[in-house]
């Protein structure tokens, strides 16, 4: 069983010194029951320049941090391939988990880190922003209304620069990014149809294109069927 929540403020660290990394810091700072405990990342001194700025303790090791920091939770914003094993890792910890999106790198990883925080009775939640978003909230409840009727067809087009250059170089190696704009843009369109839907994916069938010299995909067009009849298309490019 994991162990009691800390006396006073939720103790989050994080995993991952980059830009997302540092927008949960920032996002922390504003809720008044939950405090940045430490930082991790194994670039050290990004996560002591992080760290700093936050004045909490800096670590390289993530297993240290479990150990040290007197942590509830942890933060997962590490590259994609790394979400598995540190989530199972935080889980036998004994902390909940909040990872960054996409979960993880492939199925059989997925059901690993749900299965490892359900034998330890932690949280495990994918942090899909977008639910909390104001116009995607008042989206989804004039849907589900029905004002002006049930929807037939849901259309996403996300337009993202996804080229090197653009974002830090692991993005573009597959062995760690798992994937390219599918795995790491998509995923928010495909989360807001099932939203919106008020469904589970049946079925996607889809084309994907990659540029030269690149590893992983930088267009796709999917189209999506849901349990409950309703269409969807995703366009990335």
């Amino acid at each position: 069983m994991p162990p009691a929540p800390s006396a006073g403020r939720f103790r989050i660290g994080v995993l991952g010194a980059g830009g997302v990394g540092a927008a949960h810091v920032h996002a922390a700072a504003g809720a008044p029951d939950y405090e940045i405990a430490a930082i991790c990342d194994t670039n050290r001194p990004a996560a002591q320049a992080l760290a700093d700025a936050a004045a909490v303790p800096a670590y390289s090791d993530h297993r240290v941090m479990f150990a040290e920091a007197g942590l509830d939770a942890v933060v997962i914003a590490a590259p994609h391939a790394l979400h598995a094993p540190m989530t199972v890792e935080a889980a036998r910890a004994g902390l909940h988990v909040l990872v960054e999106k996409p979960m993880a790198t492939t199925t059989e990883d997925c059901a690993l880190m749900t299965e490892a925080c359900e034998a330890a009775g932690v949280l495990l939640a994918v942090a899909h922003v977008i639910h909390f978003d104001p116009v995607v909230r008042e989206t989804r409840t004039l849907i589900a209304s029905e004002r002006y009727g049930q929807p037939l067809l849901i259309t996403h087009r996300r337009s993202s620069h996804y080229e090197p250059g653009s974002r830090p170089p692991w993005f573009f190696d597959r062995a760690v990014a798992g994937g390219g704009i599918v795995l790491n843009v998509g995923t928010h369109g495909l989360d807001r149809i099932q939203l919106f839907a008020d469904s589970a994916v049946r079925r996607v069938s889809g084309v994907v294109r990659g540029r030269p010299g690149l590893e992983v995909e930088t267009d796709a067009l999917a189209l999506v069927e849901l349990d409950n009849g309703i269409n969807a298309s995703i366009a990335l490019t």
